[in-house]
């Protein structure tokens, strides 16, 4: 690794520790929470960040798990406060926030991330993500969760098991 790329992913680090702080922070208070859309925005945008400093470092495995956080903050930031959050779906979103922070720390520890522990880590966490889109959907029958919405997160849970 060139100085410049050291230096690159020192960047990336530091940012995204900042930004783990404040997906923990939101986690921690979405149940009292989930109608502040600047919560779920600054949720949304932290997951998206790292999402998108993985992608430019290579870091496959980082990358999915924090579109699929994403993903989840997607939901209840185009439904302000129409999703219930009980402890369940609490603690399905820390899971996926505890892999996230756990592929973050192979990559400080190491300087980089393994590809086959990252494939390991986000082969035990997908299911996680699977179950919270499952249990979101399943929270929000008879809400306002738009039908086409439905159809969307139906149509990517099937694309990822091809």
């Amino acid at each position: 690794m060139t100085e410049a790329q050291r230096r690159i992913l020192g960047f990336f680090l530091e940012e995204a520790g900042e930004h783990l702080q404040t997906i923990e922070q939101g986690l921690l208070s979405l149940k009292t929470s989930v109608a502040d859309a600047e919560l779920i925005n600054d949720l949304f945008r932290a997951a998206h960040s790292i999402k998108g400093g993985a992608a430019q470092l290579g870091l496959g495995a980082l990358q999915k798990t924090a579109h699929r956080l994403e993903d989840s903050f997607s939901i209840f930031r185009s439904h302000p406060g129409e999703i219930p959050v009980d402890q369940h779906l609490e603690t399905l979103l820390l899971r996926g926030y505890d892999a996230l922070a756990q592929l973050l720390q192979q990559v400080q520890d190491l300087g980089h991330l393994p590809e086959a522990e990252g494939e390991a880590i986000w082969a035990a966490v997908e299911p996680v993500f699977a179950e919270t889109e499952t249990y979101i959907e399943r929270c929000s029958v008879g809400m306002s969760l738009t039908w086409p919405y439905r159809q969307k997160l139906r149509i990517k849970k099937l694309c990822r098991q091809l």
